[in-house]
Formats: structure tokens, sequence, C-alpha cells
């Protein structure tokens, strides 16, 4: 029975519980109305006084972010400012550095061009040097220098042997310079053109050749000195050989020889070689002859088949093609 008793009170305390709970939280919530109904002149006083502390916070902030946007303005036209000087300065600066580097151009210029102009004098003035020593010395070779010359004459007859036709020529070598000519020595060469054959025969090309061929090589060892003044006499030989002689009188019966040579000498004062040339026309005495008009033959004219030629029969002429020569 109890236990029915307790099972049949159970549900009535369910039933209760939320009620209670209801009333109590209607008592609480009348509660705060009405305390808010009775203070609600404080309320408003203090939302007013927060509202007029809020508004007076955000004025003095407002006046301070003013302020700082002021001070921030007039900071940031100071710092404008500074940077349009700084701007203005470094323009400056770097016009007056452009200016300092075309003046340090125009002096670096200037000066190139006094140092080109000085150059230029100076090689003009050494040139000038130069050339009044090279005529000083070209006056002293010409007025102090040695002058070979040379008197060439018959020295012997015109004779025929193993070797051909032989011819002896006299040389009187003379000094008239004003120094001793050193290594003289001569060198010569006989020559004769084959009628018909030789159709390029010029003894000028073969003196030339000599003069080259000469200047090629060292003075003569064996030459002689030849002083101021002085004249000395030597006979030199020279021939036209068996095989020459042969082929020159292959169209014609009859020779013209021509001597061509030089006489080679050097200075005490300078090196090198120093020459004076000549070609000599050898002929025969325009003297009839029995021979030569029996065959109708020029007197001048040099026959082998005529043999021998005594020296005075023998006449040497100066070529009319030129031949003389002097350095």
């Amino acid at each position: 029975m109890a236990e029915q008793n307790q099972n049949e009170k159970q549900p009535s305390v369910e039933k209760l519980a939320p009620q209670t709970i209801s009333t109590d939280s209607n008592n609480i919530n009348s509660g705060i109305i009405s305390y808010i109904e009775k203070h609600d002149r404080l309320f408003n006083a203090i939302s007013s006084a927060l509202i007029a502390i809020f508004t007076i916070v955000l004025a003095i902030s407002t006046i301070y972010l003013w302020k700082s946007t002021a001070g921030l303005e007039k900071f940031a036209k100071q710092q404008a400012s500074d940077m349009k000087e700084s701007i203005a300065a470094t323009k400056d600066a770097a016009k007056a550095a452009s200016d300092a580097n075309q003046l340090n151009r125009d002096n670096f210029l200037t000066t190139e061009r006094h140092m080109k102009e000085s150059i230029a004098a100076a090689k003009d003035a050494a040139k000038a040097a130069s050339d009044a020593n090279q005529l000083n010395r070209d006056n002293f070779l010409a007025t102090e220098r040695p002058w070979v010359t040379a008197d060439i004459g018959v020295g012997g007859p015109l004779y025929y042997n193993v070797n051909g036709a032989n011819i002896t020529l006299r040389f009187q070598l003379k000094n008239i310079g004003h120094s001793p000519a050193t290594h003289v020595w001569i060198n010569l060469q006989v020559i004769a053109p084959a009628i018909g054959i030789d159709h390029d025969y010029d003894p000028r090309k073969t003196q030339h050749k000599i003069i080259t061929q000469t200047k090629t090589r060292p003075l003569d060892p064996f030459g002689f000195t030849l002083f101021p003044g002085d004249t000395i006499t030597q006979d030199w030989t020279v021939n036209i050989s068996v095989e020459e002689l042969k082929r020159i009188t292959q169209k014609a019966d009859f020779i013209m020889p021509v001597i061509v040579g030089t006489i080679d000498y050097g200075f005490v004062f300078e090196d090198g070689h120093h020459q004076t040339g000549f070609i000599i026309e050898v002929k025969r005495s325009n003297v009839p002859r029995p021979e030569a008009t029996a065959k109708n033959r020029s007197p001048e004219a040099i026959f082998p088949d005529e043999g021998d030629i005594p020296a005075s029969e023998l006449r040497f002429y100066r070529s009319f093609l030129g031949g003389e020569y002097a350095d």
C-alpha cells in the first residue's frame, strides 16, 4: 500500500514543478521590470552621461586626429618641400658636376690640341733640323768626297789567239776630289752585236747590270787607294771569245766591239759604292787600206779575216748611246 501511495503521489510532483519554475521566472522578470521602471530616470541619466562622455571622447579623439592629420599634413608638406629642395640641390649638384666635367673635357681637349700642336711643331722642327743636317751632309759630301775620272785610250793592238779577239785599254784614273778614294777597281766587259740576230742589243743594259751586281757585293779587297790629285795608269785586256766571234759573224763578216764598264770605289767617311761609268766604241782608223779597198770595205770596220790590228790603227770613241755615269 505504501508503495502504491508513493506511486500515486509521484505524478502530482511532476505536474507541480514546471509551474513553480514558471512562477519564479515571472516573479524575477516582474522584479527586474519594476526595478527598471523605478530607476528609469537613473538609467536614462547614466545612458545620457555615457553618450555625452562618448561624444566628448569622440570629439577629443576627432580633435586629436585632426591635429595629428594637420601635423602629418604639415610634416608631409615640409617633407615635400625638403624633397623639392633636395631634388633641386641634386639637380644643381648634377649640373655643377656636368659643368665641371664639361670644363674638364674642354680643358682636356684644349690640352690635347696644344699637345698635338706642340708635337707637330716638334716634328716640324725635327724634320727641319734633319733636312738641314742632310743638306749640310750632302754639301759636305759633294765638296769633300773623292771623284774618280777615267781617261781611256788604246793600250795595245787588237790581236787574235785561242782566247778570241783581244783588246787592251789604258786607263788613266785621277782623283779630282778632296778626300781619298778607297778600294778603286775597274769592272769592264766587251760586247758586240750579232747583226741580224740580236734584236734587243743595248750596251746601256749591260752597264746597268754591271752597276747593280757591283753594288750588291763588298768593295773589292784588291782595290787600291787613290789620293786627291793623284793619277794612276792601268792597262786592262778584254776579249771576245772564239765561240762568240762565230756567233756574231754568222750574218756579217765584221765586228763592232763596245767596251762597257765602271770605275768602282769607296769613301773614307761613308760606306757603300760610288762609280764612274763609260761605254767605248772600238773602231779602226779611217785610213784606206789596199785590202779594204779591194773588197770595197769600210776602212773603219773591223774584219776578223784581216788579222791583227796595230795599236796605231785603233780608235776609241765615246758611245753616242751615252753611258757616262757618276755617283
